[in-house]
């Protein structure tokens, strides 16, 4: 049965700014979390900004953005004319995507008029209305004629009344709607994780936060707890009393009021840190006796106070005893309650509050709150509920969410979990995503680590410092700090990491992303077992520490050897994770039991798979031979060409050592050039980087496929090969003997043996049943062992066993432990200083947040940081995070006109700058040896 198509009309387009948005966005999620295809009309106040976005959401809905008319503030003409427009556009929007279900959340005229219209040309379509409030405040705010306002309202009961559901956002009101309309109302509540029950207050503070968000709507109450404050200045029981408000000031009646600490805008999960930081968490409504407000108060329910309980701080509710939140509060005595304007009861209330801090009646008020949370604010109650207005399937089924994480999807997708995700998304209870550095394809699913080029330039600064100034790697990282505050990541039951050591993340993050998540790890390469390499090769270094490398210069080359320092690093990290680890070959399972660093861990073999008929089918030989201009006769050597680690300069010496009557031609993708001295012997075909079509052809056309890697943890070409019926030679040294079962289908020769490699081609493309005998017994074994479905079903099934396995995360408290102060931590100091001052102009705040002090800094000379202490590792982790977050917020001051501050901020003084303060030595230096050059070239005169 095909699902419905449905359209979100909105003028709060999902994100995690506003509250109407936030909901929006969770609404969205259950949809898609059921494979909906839902759309999205948002007409916008031009002066609403939609940042923060929720990428994850956005980034799956189809989007038509209009802008909103200001209503009731420009001609009826005007407005008219604007208005068709809108809808003309919705309405061909509509149409296009074959809508079924128009869902709104009504704020304002033009919606109200847009679904009026819908509701009566496209009868077959669904329109649900969502009410926040009672329409008549937004009109009053408005300040629409009566005549006008008479004229909305009906065209909003019209609404109403042709609706067969309504959503509304409390209890009361739906109650009130049912009986009025008769219609199916169900209320869905803004709902935050409730990850734990805490009680989180500091008595021993010298202040007592009272702390509000979001929209300030009741100025009476507000005005009269201020004006109560001002009456004890702000002090009671020694304690300096703080009012502070996040929001948008600009909407506020007290915004030029110096009592209030202004905090602005802040994405969700921030001020929900910032709120367990309050002693009293604040919630006004109106006291007013227009009936409009009266109205509002008794059936609208304040939505901050959902983002409130999860805080574990203590809420006061301030109005009327007949509003909706004072009821709901006082039913289960989950609140300090106030019900009136007078000063000497507010202080009183506020006093007790004070004095209660740590009591046993304010512990219970917020275990109460929590109970009023759980029975209201529950998340599959707000799901059912949707659906059931929505009239479309609700199963109560867990949806199992997997977030797979590597540093592209496109490039190495048959391994790398794009394919996985794929796969898993055509069934009912999976929805996956994939999060990248490095978005290539136009899916969906696949979300982007950086959300602008700024954020991933950030990255590629620090990647090159680590490089070059500090000599490691996986150290510095700005995607650690993007993963985990990613709404990916957070609503995700699993996490899949891919690539650790291309994806950059830190080593230390592990502790944190692993620590928070149920965790899989997929080990491609040998690199988790090494100091820096990806393939060790003949070195046995990594079974006894890395000390004195002998190669650095190799894949993530190092400038000085660190390799020590970040083999005992990993240890640390491995033994401070509770994860699973998968590999793909028996050659990585030997190697994962026999390593130091893995010994003992939990680690599942799953091979990698592919689609047995893809490369097979569809394509003949005599096609593919056509396609490459390759004679019939010839018999076509295939390879991918690659100096590091396919092994291409032995095959190189192989061929050219070989001597046959038969004809030969060899094919190759990836680096073009690699055979061209052999090109006078051989017909030779460069195909360079090659995507899965063209591969096809290659694989088809070939009778040999040749994989010589000195460093290969699986092979999934060797496997591609195999699909197609080709028998493949390979290096004894690596993964492949085992993944092509040799010596019985694959042929696995002496590892660098360029003459015994000649000889197994001479064998296979003088021996045509040689050649069939192998090819026939290698498709057998991938239908047997690497049919990807299979594969990919065992992977689903180890998703849903680490999610009920009981996980230990106790080692995350290790992150907040105390920094020491020693010597590699104050020269590593030194060297972040260099970093930061790189990064930022010297007057702004970000350089002043991070850059460390004289006292803390020390530049010994010839020293090497030992990069496997945790205070240094601790450092690392702060710093990666707080340049994150002031890079995001930062931006260059501009030159002004006069010399001086152009001087001053020239890129070469702020440099000399610099190195006064933090390393004179460093100075002295440079200008001997200027000295000494200038010498020189005098003499030579």
């Amino acid at each position: 049965m095909n699902k419905k198509k449905i359209l979100l009309l909105t003028d709060l387009f999902p994100c995690k700014k506003y509250s109407g948005s936030i909901l929006s966005a969770q609404l969205c999620q259950f949809l898609l979390d059921e494979k909906y295809d839902v759309f999205c009309v948002c007409i916008k106040n031009p002066a609403l900004v939609f940042d923060y976005a929720d990428d994850e959401i956005t980034s799956k809905l189809t989007t038509l953005f209009l802008d909103k008319p200001q209503e009731n503030k420009i001609s009826k003409e005007e407005y008219n004319k604007q208005l068709k427009d809108i809808i003309t556009q919705t309405m061909q929007f509509i149409d296009e995507n074959k809508i079924d279900i128009v869902w709104s959340p009504i704020q304002g005229e033009t919606i109200i008029h847009v679904l009026n219209e819908i509701e009566e040309k496209r009868k077959d379509i669904r329109v649900i209305p969502q009410i926040w409030d009672p329409i008549s405040w937004g009109l009053l705010e408005l300040k629409y004629s009566e005549e006008n306002t008479k004229k909305i309202l009906k065209e909003f009961d019209k609404v109403l009344k042709n609706s067969n559901s309504i959503l509304t956002s409390s209890d009361e009101m739906s109650n009130y709607y049912k009986t009025k309309y008769k219609n199916k109302c169900n209320t869905t509540y803004l709902s935050f994780s409730l990850d734990k029950e805490e009680y989180n207050i500091n008595s021993k503070s010298k202040e007592f936060v009272i702390l509000m968000a979001g929209q300030p709507y009741a100025s009476k109450g507000i005005d009269s707890l201020l004006n109560a404050l001002d009456s004890i200045n702000w002090k009671y029981k020694n304690k300096k009393i703080i009012f502070r408000f996040f929001g948008n000031p600009d909407y506020c009646h007290f915004k030029d009021d110096e009592r209030v600490d202004f905090r602005g805008y802040v994405p969700q999960e921030v001020l929900m840190e910032e709120q367990k930081k309050a002693d009293l968490l604040y919630c006004s409504y109106f006291f007013e006796d227009n009936p409009v407000f009266k109205e509002v108060s008794q059936l609208s329910y304040p939505s901050k106070v959902t983002s409130y309980i999860p805080s574990g701080v203590p809420i006061m509710i301030h109005s009327y005893e007949d509003t909706s939140i004072y009821k709901h509060f006082k039913k289960y005595n989950a609140g300090y309650l106030l019900n009136s304007l007078d000063q000497e009861e507010i202080l009183s209330t506020i006093k007790k509050i004070i004095k209660n801090q740590e009591t046993k009646e304010e512990k219970e008020i917020v275990k109460n709150a929590y109970k009023l949370f759980r029975e209201t604010f529950n998340i599959e109650k707000n799901k059912k509920n949707f659906f059931e207005t929505l009239d479309i399937p609700y199963k109560e089924k867990k949806i199992f969410r997997i977030l797979e994480i590597n540093n592209e999807d496109t490039l190495g997708k048959r391994f790398n979990g794009y394919d996985i995700m794929e796969s898993l998304n055509k069934k009912e209870d999976f929805s996956v995503n994939q999060l990248v550095t490095y978005k290539k394809s136009d899916n969906k699913n696949v979300l982007k680590i950086f959300s602008n080029h700024n954020e991933l330039q950030l990255e590629g600064k620090m990647i090159e410092f680590e490089e070059n100034e500090l000599s490691v790697h996986s150290n510095l990282s700005a995607s650690s700090s993007h993963i985990l505050t990613s709404e990916a990541f957070k609503r995700s039951d699993v996490i899949h990491l891919h690539l650790i050591h291309n994806l950059k993340v830190s080593l230390i993050s592990l502790i944190d992303i692993c620590n928070r998540k149920p965790t899989v790890i997929s080990i491609h390469d040998p690199w988790i077992f090494t100091g820096r390499c990806v393939h060790f090769q003949e070195c046995d270094k990594y079974l006894t520490g890395c000390k004195n490398c002998p190669d650095l210069s190799s894949a993530f080359p190092l400038r000085k050897d660190n390799c020590s320092e970040l083999w005992n690093l990993k240890k640390f990290v491995y033994d401070h994770i509770d994860v699973d680890y998968i590999v793909s070959s028996k050659y990585m399972y030997d190697l994962f039991k026999k390593s130091p660093l893995t010994k003992g861990k939990r680690v599942h073999y799953i091979p990698l798979g592919v689609d047995i008929d893809y490369f097979s089918k569809g394509i003949s030989k005599e096609e593919a031979l056509k396609k490459y201009k390759i004679p019939k006769d010839n018999i076509v050597l295939f390879h991918r060409a690659q100096n590091e680690f396919k092994g291409t300069p032995y095959l190189l010496e192989a061929l050219k050592e070989l001597s046959t009557n038969k004809k030969i031609t060899i094919l190759t993708c990836e680096e073009k050039g690699l055979l061209d001295d052999i090109k006078d012997k051989y017909q030779v075909i460069d195909l360079g980087n090659i995507g899965s079509e063209e591969l096809r052809f290659a694989y088809n056309a070939c009778d040999i496929f040749l994989m010589p890697s000195i460093g290969e943890s699986f092979g999934m070409m060797a496997i591609e090969a195999m699909s197609c019926a080709k028998p493949v030679i390979v290096f004894d040294n690596t993964a492949l003997p085992s993944v092509t079962h040799a010596p019985e289908c694959g042929i696995a020769v002496e590892n660098k043996n360029s003459h015994k490699l000649m000889e197994a081609i001479k064998l296979l493309v003088e021996d045509k049943e040689e050649r069939e005998k192998r090819g026939t017994l290698a498709r057998k074994i991938v239908e047997k062992e690497y049919d990807v479905e299979k594969c990919n079903k065992k992977i689903a099934e180890l998703y849903k066993s680490v999610l009920n396995r009981k996980h230990d995360y106790s080692n995350l408290a290790i992150l907040d432990k105390k920094i020491e102060d020693n010597i590699d931590v104050r020269y590593l100091k030194y060297k972040l200083n260099i970093l930061t001052n790189s990064l930022f102009d010297m007057k702004s705040n970000a350089y002043k947040e991070l850059i460390y002090n004289r006292k803390e800094v020390t530049n010994p000379r010839r020293h090497k940081i030992k990069y496997s202490n945790l205070s240094v590792q601790l450092l690392l982790n702060d710093y990666n995070n707080k340049v994150v977050k002031e890079y995001s917020l930062y931006k260059p001051s501009q030159p002004k006109s006069s010399y001086f501050d152009r001087f001053t901020i020239c890129r070469r003084t702020r440099k000399l700058i610099f190195l006064i303060v933090y390393n004179r030595i460093r100075i002295i230096n440079v200008l001997k040896r200027k000295t000494r050059t200038f010498i020189r070239i005098i003499r030579g005169k």
